[in-house]
């Protein structure tokens, strides 16, 4: 019998490597098991509303149904939810529909943006018009969950009514909210709250709760997720591959290089411990994007400068330097780093050769460096 092919488990998009910033949280969005993780962390904050739904009766809404304008907004996600048996009001060919926001800064558009998105839903799901008709349709009632993961307080509305400009007398008489509201603001809900929780994507919620914090603080954070991941059913293995995926993209963007050094190699170990070997943690890294990252932190030091000389030539210049930084010694530095902390030290032959080497031989040594288990490794592929 031929030996079975191992299938390679799904990878994170171009756009998602690139702009973790806004678009990482999709990637936790397009698992099944998110919306659950979601109303598991909600129902500690409103127990009474959660509880009308049930959580194993839930599907995602294909974004195919939306008119092409609302499709290309990727930080968002519809899912329609049953409620449990036995809710008065209800019935089950008709579920609630759930507007997934997320938001990394504030935005008073939210509630405009989620109305779009409900009024579309609706359009679909009512019957066509007929002039004899006498009953009204029978719509999925709407709720918003708002996932704020931002450093600063909301600061902002998130209710319809309040966008309106309108006296108290007529917004009493006519309440303009469509359906209530749930802000699930991560960096400053209890560790409890996601802790009680045993759902891998749970772990990746606990993360973003650890995204500011000090660097043993973060640590000793991720080894816990890790140990928690470890312990997951075997159905629930495609999300530990997804929240391992969105700790190194965490780790990349928005944790030091050092700290990306030192723990890539860390969850790499917990990789090849962990036994699905149809998952191969210890393969994952983003040497691709290295390369970049060194060209946009110039770019980004070359801005903050000329921004604070409040001259406009400042931009241009941290523009240009920040291209230069790819082919310059900031490259070269900036290598030097990755070698010191992956593998404890440089040989001087090496040291030397970085020292003189162009910026596309930066290139290729940082993404042999961060792939390779150890310094003899190392070097037997730079010199193969």
């Amino acid at each position: 019998m031929p030996a079975r092919r191992r299938t390679r488990p799904p990878q994170p998009s171009e756009a998602i490597l690139r702009d973790f910033q806004d678009r990482g949280f999709q990637w936790l969005l397009d698992s099944p098991a998110c919306l659950p993780a979601l109303f598991g962390v909600l129902e500690s904050l409103h127990p009474t509303l959660i509880s009308l739904f049930d959580v194993d009766r839930a599907g995602r809404v294909q974004r195919t149904l939306l008119p092409p304008d609302l499709r290309r907004r990727e930080n968002d996600a519809l899912y329609t939810i049953s409620f449990r048996s036995g809710v008065a009001g209800t019935t089950p060919e008709i579920p609630a529909l759930v507007v997934v926001e997320h938001k990394s800064r504030p935005d008073p558009m939210v509630p405009l943006q989620t109305l779009q998105y409900q009024v579309a839903f609706w359009a679909k799901q009512a019957p066509p018009f007929h002039p004899g008709r006498t009953e009204a349709p029978r719509l999925s009632p709407p709720l918003t969950v708002l996932v704020y993961t931002g450093e600063e307080p909301w600061g902002s509305t998130y209710h319809l009514a309040d966008v309106f400009g309108a006296p108290p007398e007529l917004l009493e008489a006519a309440p303009l909210g469509v359906g209530p509201v749930l802000m699930l603001d991560l960096p400053r809900v209890s560790e409890e709250a996601i802790r009680r929780l045993d759902s891998p994507l749970a772990q990746a919620l606990r993360l973003i709760q650890l995204e500011r914090a000090a660097p043993d603080g973060y640590a000793a954070g991720l080894a816990e997720c890790l140990n928690r991941l470890a312990a997951a059913p075997p159905e629930s293995h495609p999300d530990v591959w997804r929240v391992v995926w969105f700790a190194v993209l965490q780790l990349f963007h928005r944790r030091s290089r050092l700290e990306y050094t030192e723990l890539l190699p860390y969850i790499r170990e917990w990789g090849r411990a962990w036994e699905p070997r149809d998952y191969p943690v210890e393969e994952i890294a983003m040497p691709q994007t290295m390369a970049d990252f060194v060209r946009e932190e110039g770019i980004r030091i070359g801005e903050a400068r000329g921004e604070a000389r409040g001259e406009a030539r400042g931009l241009a210049l941290g523009e240009a330097r920040g291209r230069m930084l790819e082919g310059d010694a900031m490259a070269r530095s900036f290598l030097i780093d990755v070698l010191e902390t992956m593998f404890g030290g440089t040989p001087q032959a090496l040291a030397d050769e970085v020292q003189t080497a162009s910026a596309e031989r930066c290139r290729e040594l940082t993404r042999r460096a961060v792939t390779s288990p150890n310094l003899d490794e190392f070097l037997r592929r730079i010199r193969s």
